[in-house]
């Protein structure tokens, strides 16, 4: 069998996937203090980083919810939604009580 080097850009790939989920653990601290814009940055990067991974979304999208940023929140459930590989119901029921919750306050204005 054929030595076969590894590719750069799978290498590179696989640095920044590393480096970006350190950045979301570092997030994720920030967010247990209550630390969000903080956090937002650090998952902003991280998502330059890493844009396919749909539980960066996800988390950025939790990050908008805490200043009530709704559209934000919205259109970052629906994207992790559309780009995840694995079973998003959960992800869909939050999405549905948050536009439930946004309706609400709609109305209550």
């Amino acid at each position: 069998s054929k030595f076969r080097a590894p590719d750069a850009d799978e290498n590179l790939k696989l640095i920044k996937s590393q480096k970006a989920a350190k950045i979301v653990g570092d997030a994720c601290e920030e967010m247990k203090i209550d630390n969000f814009m903080v956090a937002l940055s650090k998952l902003n990067k991280a998502i330059s980083m890493n844009a396919d991974n749909a539980n960066y979304f996800m988390l950025r999208a939790e990050c908008c919810l805490q200043p009530c940023d709704f559209n934000s929140t919205i259109l970052n459930y629906v994207h992790a939604i559309d780009i995840s590989m694995e079973d998003v119901e959960e992800w869909k029921d939050r999405l549905s009580y948050i536009h439930f919750l946004y309706s609400q306050i709609l109305y209550d204005e």
